[in-house]
């Protein structure tokens, strides 16, 4: 299943939190996410080898996913590290799910705009 195409604004010094549902591709129902984890990365473009940002659901001074039973996927991305990114600028990202049995989904990428903040 391809991935859905997803264009976001990143607030720069502020917190970036976002949501999504993912369905199972046959039968459209919400998957549940137990046992699975999840990553978003953030690059200036797609082959640096360095991400701007990563995330997890492990938490950490850069932010966290959240995996729910009923397919949602809940990011947050705080300020102190939207405060590193350059503005205006645009980035690629993505989430990758990888299930308890290996298998390797990516439900969602697209470009962000990293909007500049006037006040710090």
């Amino acid at each position: 299943m391809p991935a859905t195409i997803y264009k976001v604004i990143i607030p720069q010094y502020a917190d970036w939190d976002d949501a999504i549902t993912v369905t199972d591709a046959t039968s459209g129902e919400p998957l549940d996410l137990t046992g699975y984890t999840a990553k978003i990365q953030g690059r200036a473009a797609y082959t640096d080898t360095s991400p701007l940002f990563e995330i997890s659901e492990v938490v950490s001074a850069d932010g966290y996913i959240i995996l729910g039973t009923d397919g949602t996927v809940k990011w947050k991305l705080k300020a102190s590290k939207t405060a590193t990114l350059a503005a205006p600028a645009e980035v690629v990202w993505d989430l990758r799910l990888v299930a308890p049995d290996g298998a390797v989904l990516r439900p969602v990428e697209g470009t962000a705009t990293v909007s500049p903040a006037a006040t710090r």
